[in-house]
């Protein structure tokens, strides 16, 4: 299992290689030919990909890190509305109707709150990901993000109406570097939400309909809060 993953970080890195030279082909080809419309799509691609090397690069980092990280007093809503504002605007571009469910006066509770905002984003980049690439199959594109709280439990939803996964990925998606996004992922971010959410004490759950979408849940023990 282990060299599977070490093989498919290999696969990841190298089509981020991939991406860049092919980046930098397309705006040497603008220079050369003073060709405005060549140079932004080179600029973008090679953008994109200098923005997976940052996600990757963090994701490595903190599935590396320390498997009992500090927790402090923190209001749980906070991440969820941080992610929500970091991928808006993505969001609107792609005509992904966005929805939040975050009560404002939610009580504090300990946790990692870095962390879970790592968590959260993963999850969110995927939905709109999958939002993304099926489009064309999707009239109405939409994510859902919410959190709420009892006596026993905080828990994080996270959803989208596009895509979906059949039950035999369903069921590889947290044992190992597994992605559905073909050349553009690199399927750290799962492995790595596993190990956040896990480090909380709790477990992440994922129901899937292909064709139909996806939905997310985090479970967190309210055992945490102060």
């Amino acid at each position: 299992e282990r060299a599977l993953e070490v093989r498919n970080l290999t696969v990841a890195i190298k089509n981020i290689a991939s991406g860049l030279k092919g980046g930098a082909f397309v705006v040497e080809k603008g220079l050369a030919l003073n060709h405005p419309e060549y140079l932004r799509q080179g600029w973008r691609m090679t953008r994109e990909n200098v923005e997976r090397i940052e996600l990757l690069s963090l994701d490595l980092l903190n599935l590396a890190g320390p498997d009992t990280p500090a927790f402090a007093p923190a209001d749980p809503g906070a991440p969820l509305r941080a992610v929500h504002e970091l991928i808006r605007l993505r969001a609107e571009r792609l005509g992904v109707r966005l929805t939040l469910d975050c009560p404002e006066a939610l009580p504090n509770v300990a946790l990692h709150a870095e962390s879970i905002h790592r968590a959260l984003l993963n999850l969110a980049t995927n939905a709109l990901d999958a939002c993304e690439e099926n489009g064309a199959r999707c009239p109405e594109p939409a994510v859902t993000m919410g959190v709420a709280i009892t006596k026993e439990e905080l828990t994080y939803r996270i959803g989208d109406q596009c895509g979906g996964m059949d039950a035999a990925l369903r069921d590889k998606l947290f044992q190992g570097i597994i992605t559905t996004k073909g050349s553009r992922g690199n399927g750290i971010g799962l492995m790595l939400t596993r190990k956040i959410v896990e480090t909380h004490g709790g477990r992440i759950e994922v129901d899937s309909t292909q064709g139909r979408g996806s939905l997310f849940t985090i479970r967190l023990p309210r055992m945490q809060s102060t």
